[in-house]
């Protein structure tokens, strides 16, 4: 049985606070072109990158977090726990990118959005065939 209780939230967000701080290093170190001063740098978005990682697996844990926090702590059936962890999930992605794009030398990355959408389902599929 699975017991989630308020260390386990607290290790979440730390977890999600650490996947943060790496995936903003991480396009700051190695994704800048030199480009001629009168341009912008350029921000190269990979598909295959351990930011992508970090944004899969983060999204499948609060997906899977979420679920069973409704159910658990709130009372709520499975399937509205899952809609509801998928939808808050999703926005925590979207959020994440918002702030991300404020941020210098930063985008707004439909690829890290796709990771998190990846995750999102993955996380559901874990909880289908516990």
């Amino acid at each position: 049985m699975y017991v989630f209780n308020k260390w386990g939230l607290v290790f979440l967000l730390l977890l999600l606070g650490i996947q943060g701080v790496h995936a903003q290093k991480r396009v700051a170190d190695d994704s800048l072109q030199t480009a001629p001063r009168w341009q912008a740098p350029v921000v190269i978005d990979r598909w295959i990158a351990p930011d992508k990682g970090l944004h899969l697996l983060g999204s499948m844990m609060v997906t899977i977090a979420a679920t069973k926090t409704m159910q658990q702590e709130f009372g709520v059936n499975y399937r509205s726990g899952m809609k509801w962890a998928m939808g808050f999930t999703f926005s925590l992605g979207v959020g994440k990118e918002l702030w991300d794009s404020t941020k210098p030398h930063n985008i707004f990355s439909w690829k890290d959005l796709s990771a998190d959408v990846l995750g999102i389902f993955l996380g559901r599929c874990i909880l289908e065939f516990k």
